[in-house]
């Protein structure tokens, strides 16, 4: 998986795991992970925003993304985000809407 990346993704960034098998890819400056979310589903494959995972906000422009699957669905998926990052409209890549601070959702 991470072969695939560097090739085909190469401004992002990640650390090999020491252990597990998700990949904790920090994309861009600029580019915010709930944006790229969007289209990374339309295109079939689900990134989680790394908000989901560290409600501090240190990590925004970061995704979190299994990496244990066969060659073939690694290919596969790789080619699905690629597709979903050139679809990504570059001036809204920070353009997520603000997290509310109330508790109530966005609209």
């Amino acid at each position: 998986m991470t072969r695939l990346l560097a090739d085909r993704l190469p401004e992002w960034s990640w650390r090999e795991p020491r252990g597990g098998s998700v990949l904790w890819i920090r994309l861009p400056p600029g580019t915010d992970a709930r944006v790229y979310a969007q289209p990374a589903l339309r295109h079939g494959a689900e990134v989680i925003p790394g908000d989901a995972m560290d409600p501090s906000g240190l990590h925004d422009d970061h995704i979190r993304f299994p990496a244990s699957f066969t060659a073939q669905t690694s290919a596969d998926l790789v080619d699905r985000l690629t597709t979903a990052w050139a679809a990504l409209p570059r001036g809204s890549a920070a353009g997520a809407p603000p997290r509310p601070t109330d508790g109530t959702p966005n609209d």
